[in-house]
């Protein structure tokens, strides 16, 4: 029984508490014409938070609804962009879980894209090696180029001030 704080309650993890994040936006590189991308944004609390994410532009901050775009996905804090592109989807996101004891603001996550290079069909040599050792096999790099600009911004949200640097 959990009596601190004057409650009765038996199990620790019923506790009403504000939220912490578990996962939050990363910094996602994607390639054009890859079917999704998905941003990750989950919290524990008692009772469960509501989600909302939010994509930051130059002036303001949008929030992100399923109304906005039909290739949006947004469930219990994973938003899911559909056939995502570059005009349209590259930038900064965050996010925002909240409970009867709180609100907490994610870190910024940067959705990049960027191009893979071409892998070479030139013919490599052979590499021979003896049972139970190890040999290496020396393979041409590839390399993914990223085309989005990132500059560095400030971002004014709950009246609190941001940077991605």
């Amino acid at each position: 029984m959990c009596t601190d704080y004057g409650l009765d309650i038996l199990d620790p993890n019923d506790v009403p508490r504000g939220p912490k994040f578990i996962d939050q936006p990363d910094n996602i590189m994607a390639v054009e014409g890859i079917a999704s991308v998905v941003i990750d944004c989950t919290a524990a609390a008692n009772p469960s938070p509501t989600y909302r994410m939010y994509k930051i532009m130059v002036n303001n901050t949008i929030p992100i609804t399923t109304d906005m775009d039909p290739r949006y996905a947004l469930t219990n804090g994973k938003l899911v962009i559909r056939n995502p592109t570059e005009n349209k989807d590259a930038g900064r996101y965050i996010c925002t879980a909240t409970n009867p004891y709180g609100t907490v603001i994610s870190q910024i996550g940067l959705l990049s894209f960027g191009i893979l290079g071409e892998f070479s069909n030139v013919q490599r040599e052979k590499v021979q090696v003896k049972q139970h050792s190890f040999g290496m096999i020396k393979c041409p790099s590839t390399f993914i180029q990223t085309r989005t600009s990132v500059d560095p911004v400030f971002i004014n949200f709950f009246g609190l001030l941001f940077t991605n640097t």
